[in-house]
């Protein structure tokens, strides 16, 4: 295996489509963000331990460890490199995309089949919570503290156009912050989000997708609100979109659109309003878009 090498790619998200609870177990359905990718390549190494760059990637290292040892690897230690075009500490799922391109990084060196499920599970059990980019576009309600899928969404999302923006503020740490206290009427209304968002998914319908965002952030922002959400959301008003959606332990905000002119116009707001746009992109199977900044805290 000596000067072999193995690379994972996983992509980030841009907040959460639906965060809640149902059946007593907290989920989330994550809004994908093609843009925002981290690279993962690992090593053999003659060295004494396993090691990571940059050094404050140590999740990624403890996602590895974990695939290394399920996937039966050799006694020797390796190196692993992240490259990162996830904003860090935004909501963005920085720390699971790494998690996940190492995972398939280190399957890849082993030439091992590795399973989302099984990704799932590595990078829950690395971060203690975890995102479901492991799914990469495939619509799923997630339990991001025990690593699996609660129910399937179908197989595509309906095509949007999605504006991402920071609202600023100290970075959150997510497995740190206490889950919100929902209401009864809350936890019922998140079985009836989960229903509509299911079925606009299977009807390809964005605009039933983007009602399900709108209302999910509304909850959110009543637990934790954050200082510059009405900002944005007067923003948004002023042009034809379907619907916001907002990171849940984060602070990206998202503007979802159908087939508009007023896009340059909405970024051009957001930039005046010192929110800075950190991606644009279509929400497609073909991956468009860009991601514009990346910010490391």
């Amino acid at each position: 295996m000596s000067g072999c090498s193995g690379s994972g790619k996983s992509i980030g998200h841009a907040g959460e489509l639906l965060q809640g609870v149902i059946g007593n177990e907290a989920f989330l359905v994550t809004l994908p963000a093609p843009p925002f990718t981290s690279h993962a390549v690992i090593r053999d190494s003659d060295g004494p331990r396993d090691y990571v760059q940059p050094v404050w990637k140590s999740k990624a290292l403890r996602a590895a460890r974990i695939a290394w040892t399920r996937l039966d690897g050799p006694g020797r230690s390796f190196r692993l490199t992240i490259e990162s075009a996830t904003p860090v500490g935004r909501g963005c799922g920085s720390s699971t995309s790494d998690c996940v391109a190492a995972i398939r990084a280190v399957a890849d060196l082993l030439c091992r089949p590795v399973s989302p499920n099984d990704v799932a599970q590595w990078s829950t059990e690395a971060e203690m919570a975890a995102d479901a980019t492991m799914f990469d576009l495939r619509p799923v309600a997630f339990s991001q503290r025990r690593g699996r899928v609660l129910r399937a969404l179908g197989a595509d999302y309906p095509v949007m156009r999605v504006i991402a923006a920071d609202l600023g503020g100290p970075p959150i740490d997510s497995v740190a912050r206490p889950a919100p206290d929902y209401s009864d009427a809350e936890i019922a209304q998140f079985q009836r989000l989960l229903a509509l968002l299911e079925t606009s998914i299977e009807r390809q319908d964005a605009s039933g997708v983007a009602r399900v965002a709108t209302a999910s952030a509304a909850i959110q922002q009543r637990h934790y609100p954050h200082t510059r959400w009405k900002d944005f959301v007067a923003v948004v008003e002023r042009v034809d979109v379907l619907g916001v959606a907002c990171a849940h332990s984060g602070t990206v905000a998202v503007a979802l659109l159908g087939e508009t002119r007023a896009e340059e116009q909405l970024v051009h707001d957001l930039d005046v309003m010192d929110l800075p746009v950190l991606a644009r992109y279509e929400l497609s199977s073909e991956r468009k878009g860009e991601a514009i900044a990346c910010l490391s805290f």
